[in-house]
């Protein structure tokens, strides 16, 4: 006669655990969902970095192919012509100095060589505004790829055309893209 009349009062007990059970369930769930979103944002950001991992070795790679090429020269002149940003350096076609050879200084990408006698040679800078084509760059943190033009400004360049969905923030590392050919992918261009 105890088990009968004890019956729906363990029931009821049952039922309760049961739901609560389920609730416990239903949070553990939850809780699993939000660490799996989580653990997917990492991995994207992971995949990201791995990825910008790549590009820099790729970046440092092609220096070091370029090292032996270079050709050091030093500055022994500026244009007077407060409107026009070129240089004068001490090689010329008798070191091997050729028009439309890119200048590089120890932040990167500095130029490109517009005219060139025996013993020295003249190179426009990239802050020159009246490069009419622009710099192909990349970001190297989101491999976006822009236009940078001169300002007139010797430590200013401007991003032209820049889509609404660039990915580009203050501080990003922009490269030469290489795009075109007029300079080499992978020196600094500007940040």
């Amino acid at each position: 006669g105890y088990v009968v009349a004890d019956a729906p009062s363990r029931s009821a007990v049952s039922l309760v655990e049961g739901f609560s059970s389920r609730n416990s369930m239903r949070a553990e769930i939850n809780r699993l969902r939000q660490e799996r979103l989580l653990l997917q944002a990492q991995t994207q950001k992971m995949a990201a970095l791995a990825l910008e991992n790549e590009r820099l070795r790729h970046l440092l790679g092609a220096a070091e192919k370029l090292e032996d090429r270079v050709l050091v020269a030093e500055l022994i002149g500026a244009d007077p012509d407060p409107a026009r940003e070129q240089v004068i350096l001490d090689k010329g076609s008798n070191a091997g100095v050729f028009v439309g050879q890119p200048v590089l200084d120890a932040e990167g990408l500095m130029g490109q060589i517009i005219n060139v006698s025996p013993t020295t040679s003249q190179a426009l800078l990239i802050s020159d505004r009246s490069q009419s084509v622009g710099i192909p760059v990349q970001v190297i943190r989101s491999n976006a790829r822009l236009i940078a033009m001169g300002t007139g400004k010797i430590d200013e360049l401007e991003l032209v055309h820049v889509p609404g969905s660039a990915d580009v923030v203050p501080g990003d590392l922009l490269v030469s893209s290489g795009v075109g050919g007029r300079f080499p992918a992978g020196y600094a261009v500007a940040t």
